[in-house]
């Protein structure tokens, strides 16, 4: 029997599984990851937040980390309620990129209102809804993600 299949045969029994994600946990590099969201209205603007928690720009998408086993279209959604009080519905990605500050993996979504009252939390200083020729400084990735929704929905 060849050596390819007798592996195939090994890896089938438990306790090599135990070992093997054993193996993995241990040897993997692991990553944080981030989502944001590009929520725009029906006139076509972007929602803005003006984070506590962001040193390097003032103002940007909202988003947050994902918990642990959770997935990122759900957090997605759950970090724009946490944050701001609003139901989205969640659309397709327009960003999936590494983040130079965190080191961590961003993936932002593309989402519209579908109910709620802006509450911020209490990691939010403000909000502001603007228009695509209006942005304020944003990190190159929240550009990017900008630009890739607004082509989407156009």
């Amino acid at each position: 029997m060849p050596t390819k299949q007798r592996l195939a045969r090994w890896v089938r029994f438990r306790p090599i599984q135990l070992l093997m994600r054993l193996a993995v946990t241990a040897i993997v590099p692991r990553h944080r990851v981030g989502v944001g969201v590009v929520c725009i209205d029906e006139a076509g603007r972007i929602l803005l937040l003006q984070h506590v928690f962001h040193p390097y720009h003032q103002w940007g998408l909202p988003g947050g980390w994902l918990n642990r086993r959770e997935a990122p279209t759900p957090a997605a959604a759950r970090e724009l309620l946490e944050e701001t009080g609003l139901q989205v519905k969640i659309g397709m990605p327009v960003y999936v990129g590494r983040s130079p500050l965190s080191m961590g993996i961003e993936i932002v979504f593309l989402a519209t209102v579908v109910a709620g009252k802006i509450r911020l939390s209490h990691e939010i200083l403000d909000y502001r809804w603007v228009d695509a020729a209006e942005l304020p400084k944003l990190p190159p990735a929240s550009n990017i993600a900008i630009a890739n929704a607004l082509a989407l929905i156009r």
